[in-house]
């Protein structure tokens, strides 16, 4: 038996899908309106979270673990474990257990290395350093200067100043050091040292000191001629010279000083002594041989002869022996004459 009929089977079936729609709308609306609580709920937390900056902004403070950001009306705070940062109205500090590094992302900065204990200010390799300088492989507070080729550097510490540089002919170096008593100039190989009551003066090639007439032939100046092996002391021509004298094509030992017109010159070597002078009327010459036993005097082709036990006088002119008031007495074994 048929109880419904077909439009009422309809209706139930129009009024049954309407109650599954409303009641699906509505479990979306619930659902909807638990976020938008949700985000409310959220937004006003963010609200309370964030009052301090709403609130005139007097201060400002955001934590994330170790790092901290912070504002107030007279100071930025930025802190990242043990590194802070400090900006201030005049003023900008860096405080850090590590490296600090400031500038361009060029070879312009200027930092400090927490290892070498260094503070530095760097441009394209010309370097200023202020902390623990290594010098001759000792580590010492100090400031060092060095030029962008690393040619030129100062270095000064407790222990003194030093200033190199190094040219197309070598190296340069100037060297004070106070605990040593030394003020020290070098030039390659060459090395003057100022101590306490004296100076110490070191070359391989010639030396030559004087006033700014040096390098002309007479001087005033002294010196020391590295090929001749000579010291000497010239002064307008007149020379004093110590070390290689050529004495008849041989070389000795010895000293020579010689007068400005080279007329009168005094030698004197292992080999003996010799004084020559050369006036009006011809040379004088005084000669001593100690290894040849001779002491001998000459005038021109005249000269008298000091050997062992005898004397030998000879002379191309007149020899006049006289006495106004007296005897002359000629005394000998056997006496010869004009033979």
């Amino acid at each position: 038996m048929k109880i419904l009929k077909s439009p009422q089977k309809v209706l139930i079936v129009v009024l049954t899908s309407f109650i599954v729609i409303s009641c699906f709308l509505m479990v979306r609306l619930e659902i909807k309106a638990a976020s938008l609580q949700s985000r409310l709920d959220a937004h006003h937390k963010s609200l309370e979270n964030n009052h301090d900056m709403l609130d005139g902004l007097e201060n400002f403070a955001r934590f994330v673990k170790k790092n901290i950001l912070k504002v107030d009306e007279r100071h930025i705070f930025l802190i990242a474990d043990k590194t802070m940062v400090t900006v201030g109205k005049d003023d900008f500090d860096v405080s850090t257990s590590g490296n600090i590094k400031l500038g361009s992302n060029t070879d312009k900065y200027l930092g400090y290395d927490s290892q070498k204990k260094l503070t530095y200010i760097n441009h394209d390799g010309a370097q200023v350093s202020v902390g623990d300088i290594t010098t001759a492989g000792k580590k010492h507070n100090g400031v060092l200067v060095r030029s962008a080729n690393g040619n030129t550097q100062l270095v000064m510490t407790d222990k003194g100043l030093s200033i190199a540089t190094v040219g197309k002919d070598g190296a340069y170096r100037l060297d004070l050091k106070p605990d040593k008593g030394i003020f020290k100039f070098s030039k390659g190989k060459s090395v003057l040292v100022f101590e306490k009551d004296k100076v110490n003066l070191q070359v391989e090639g010639d030396i030559q000191i004087g006033p700014p007439s040096v390098g002309s032939s007479t001087g005033p100046y002294l010196g020391y001629d590295s090929q001749k092996k000579l010291t000497y002391i010239n002064h307008d021509g007149a020379q004093v010279s110590v070390g290689n004298i050529t004495i008849a094509g041989e070389k000795h030992h010895g000293v020579l000083v010689r007068s400005a017109n080279s007329n009168t010159q005094f030698v004197m070597t292992d080999k003996g002594l010799s004084i020559a002078t050369v006036g009006k009327d011809g040379a004088y010459r005084l000669d001593l041989k100690p290894e040849k036993d001779i002491f001998k005097l000459s005038k021109g082709k005249s000269f008298l002869v000091f050997e062992k036990d005898k004397v030998n006088l000879q002379v191309e002119g007149d020899i006049n022996i006289s006495s106004k008031n007296g005897n002359v007495n000629i005394n000998g074994k056997k006496v010869n004459l004009n033979e």
